[in-house]
């Protein structure tokens, strides 16, 4: 009776509640590109075929990782046709062909290389430094997209990507900041960055992206320099996005009504910022605010309520000092002899009688 028991019971803690277990999660599809093997003018060429309509010719990447254009007429008579996994095309290849004179080319090696995924960051270091202003800035790109999806590989590309943010050439500046914006770990640092590119750099085209990234920073600190920014700005464009960037950081839908953003914003500073209130609180408690109650101003101006300074001097409300007191100038009180006032005891007797003076 006790085995069959514990048999029972294993059996019920092996099904357990009867949920359904989760579905294992599905490898995603492998992209491809076509693999080819082709005779043309008398020769065999094999490798990756790029744009059977290029301006050229028929584009392929051979498999020696050279750029091949056969010429269209007449049309190469493919041998053979497979479709292979995209990672197995040289990445170091299709990272150079971003420079290709051709523009189709360009943008083909462009599409294999995201496709690849992770594989493809590593040989895009050189891109980053390339001489070409195109290769740089495709290769920005790419690192924009894949930053997200593989931060870990793309982290050793991010102090080139840094270098592009001061390249000569505003286009590649302009692609280096949109993906150094996507790293993680960036938010902090990209407030003051875009703030320094909206007021020193001439491009608009840098601005444009600077204005962008702040609206996705979700944060009420970027208010003020886009409000700054439209200060003198006499872009329709940068006008628009900056709109824009404000209605992304606040929820409001203000339009163009430049004025109205400024009043609400003087409004609700305070609401969106309440450490800048408790910075004043701060800075009220250590001293520098306003003095406690009861404590005199420390300006040297006379204290209110009758309340004596503490630095002996005598108050300045009208009332007379009392009769011992000396005042502090070395003279003794009453001492210009008009007689207006009694004369001081001095011969001793300790008496209030003034001393005869001869009888007059």
């Amino acid at each position: 009776m006790m085995s069959a028991a514990i048999v029972a019971a294993a059996l019920a803690l092996a099904s357990g509640s009867g949920e359904e277990e989760a579905p294992a999660k599905q490898p995603e599809p492998v992209a491809t590109c076509e693999h080819v093997r082709v005779a043309a003018r008398g020769k065999e060429w094999s490798g990756w075929l790029l744009d059977p309509e290029s301006e050229g010719g028929y584009a392929l990447l051979a498999d020696e990782g050279e750029f091949r254009l056969l010429p269209s007429a007449p049309p190469p008579k493919v041998l053979e046709r497979t479709l292979r996994p995209v990672t197995e095309a040289p990445s170091a290849a299709l990272v150079a062909g971003l420079g290709h004179a051709s523009e189709r080319i360009r943008e083909r090696c462009e599409e294999l290389l995201l496709e690849q995924g992770s594989p493809a960051l590593a040989p895009l270091g050189e891109a980053l430094v390339d001489r070409s202003a195109e290769t740089r800035r495709r290769a920005l790109g790419i690192v924009a997209t894949q930053a997200p999806r593989f931060p870990k590989q793309a982290k050793r590309l991010l102090r080139r990507v840094t270098g592009c943010l001061n390249d000569g050439d505003e286009r590649v500046r302009q692609a280096a900041l949109h993906a150094w914006s996507l790293y993680e770990g960036q938010e902090h640092e990209l407030l003051a960055r875009c703030t320094d590119l909206l007021k020193l750099d001439a491009s608009e085209l840098v601005r444009h992206e600077a204005i962008l990234c702040l609206g996705r920073t979700r944060d009420p600190h970027a208010i003020d320099p886009l409000l700054a920014h439209l200060e003198g700005c006499d872009s329709r464009s940068l006008r628009l996005v900056t709109f824009d960037s404000l209605r992304r950081l606040t929820g409001r839908n203000l339009k163009r009504d430049e004025e109205a953003w400024r009043a609400w914003w003087t409004n609700h500073r305070t609401e969106l910022l309440p450490e800048e209130v408790e910075e004043e609180d701060e800075a009220t408690d250590d001293g520098t605010g306003a003095p406690e109650d009861g404590a005199g101003p420390d300006d040297g101006t006379a204290p209110e309520d009758g309340v004596e300074p503490d630095d002996g001097t005598t108050p300045d409300d009208g009332a007379a000092p009392d009769d011992d007191a000396t005042p502090d100038d070395g003279t003794s009180p009453d001492d210009d002899g008009s007689g207006d006032d009694a004369p001081p005891d001095d011969d001793g007797s300790g008496d209030d009688v003034p001393p005869d003076d001869g009888g007059r």
